[in-house]
């Protein structure tokens, strides 16, 4: 990453995760650590996410936020009946 200098770093999340990127990468968050979620809509079941230090995701957060890169959780959101 700090050799790409990425602009935005986009991480492969639904759209929910996207208010808890920064804690997630917030500099007194410890490992293990999960985010979840369920659809804004009710249908669906729920979303967890875990992570541990050594996942790349976690690990990208972290960067980005160290440098002030802003994160995007890319993936659609839970209730998208393409899940």
């Amino acid at each position: 990453l700090e050799e790409a200098a990425p602009e935005v770093l986009l991480v492969e999340l639904p759209a929910e995760m996207q208010p808890w990127l920064p804690w997630l990468g917030h500099e007194e968050t410890r490992a293990p650590v999960a985010l979840a979620a369920a659809p804004a809509d009710g249908g669906g079941g729920p979303a967890f996410y875990p992570f541990a230090d050594f996942s790349p995701e976690l690990a990208a957060v972290r960067w980005a936020v160290r440098r002030g890169v802003p994160v995007v959780a890319c993936d659609l959101p839970l209730a998208d009946r393409a899940w």
